[in-house]
């Protein structure tokens, strides 16, 4: 039997009928959180459930999962995001650090910074929120980033990085 989907939608349901039938409490968004990591395996994606449940005492929540798994939030994303538009060169490099030493996955962050970016990008040519992948009208709007030339900039530099960061080597130096 194949336990591969296309979709997070659809693992996410799968995750929601596990949850009820084994009377796990669990946020919505931790479940398409865990459907995004899982990247279309319904096997990744019980085994991170199974993980994440026993972790928060069968209580699923998507903070749990940032923290097991190493992982930003979009809101702490945007707020990096805000912080490289500050071009505050002594506080970025010092929320570098920050984020190397509590353990955070680069390439997962990278992925993200890059949805992010992407759906900012979609929203200035478009302004239509029903567009945007990883982030909603509130977080979109926080993201002081409005100028289309900055954003498709900042976007080669991080899919670069990103194409980087995903081959072995050292990341401290690709993010420098």
């Amino acid at each position: 039997m194949s336990l591969l989907f296309k979709s997070s939608y659809k693992i996410t349901n799968l995750l929601v009928r596990v949850c009820e039938n084994e009377k796990f409490t669990y946020d919505l968004d931790a479940l398409k959180v865990i459907a995004e990591i899982a990247d279309g395996s319904a096997r990744d994606a019980l085994s991170i459930l199974e993980q994440t449940s026993t972790y928060g005492d069968n209580n699923v929540k998507v903070d749990d999962i940032y923290k097991i798994y190493g992982l930003l939030s979009p809101k702490e994303i945007v707020d990096f995001l805000n912080l490289l538009s500050s071009q505050d060169s002594q506080s970025i490099f010092t929320k570098i650090n920050e984020y190397f030493q509590s353990g955070i996955n680069f390439v997962n962050f990278v992925n993200l910074l890059v949805a992010i970016l992407t759906d900012k990008l979609i929203y200035v040519k478009t302004q239509n929120y029903k567009l945007l992948t990883k982030t909603n009208e509130n977080l979109i709007n926080s993201l002081t980033l409005e100028e289309t030339s900055k954003l498709v900039q900042l976007l080669d530099i991080w899919q670069e990085a990103y194409f980087k960061i995903s081959t072995p080597t050292d990341v401290h130096v690709i993010i420098d």
